[in-house]
């Protein structure tokens, strides 16, 4: 899947799709990047999911910003295991077993997480297949008329 799917700050769920749109110029994601210790310089290559260019930051805080860019936009500190379990539900793209094997990680994380969604999107490895591929940018959602 292009890379161009990747994003990290949440927006929104679309309509009857569970696939979570970001905008990488949202003040929220600078905000975020700032509240987590990071560059607010760096918006567009993590909004874009250019992870390549940002090897020097540790996965487990570009977690926690996809978490606290949702959290402000959501207005809610509402736990995305819900989000995952129906967006990998409705990916017509997977296969039974990885779904099986996406819902189990899924499960698993949500333990280990308990309620934090900064810890539960670390555990999933979000910047990295298959979890990452459950988010799209705002150009996606268009290019594809979600």
């Amino acid at each position: 899947m292009k890379r161009s799917l990747v994003v990290l700050s949440f927006c929104f769920l679309l309509l009857q799709s569970v696939r979570i749109v970001a905008d990488d110029e949202s003040e929220e994601l600078k905000e975020c990047l700032q509240d987590n210790g990071l560059p607010t310089n760096i918006h567009k290559e993590v909004g874009k999911g250019e992870f390549e260019k940002l090897k020097d930051v540790p996965e487990s805080k570009i977690a926690c910003v996809i978490a606290c860019s949702f959290n402000k936009r959501i207005r809610s500190n509402d736990f995305l295991f819900t989000s995952f379990v129906k967006a990998v539900n409705k990916d017509k793209s997977l296969g039974e077993d990885q779904k099986k094997e996406m819902l189990e990680t899924i499960n698993r994380c949500s333990k280990e997480a308990k309620g934090d969604n900064c810890k539960f999107l670390d555990c999933l490895k979000i910047t990295k297949p298959p979890f990452v591929n459950l988010i799209i940018t705002p150009k996606d959602a268009n290019d594809k008329k979600i």
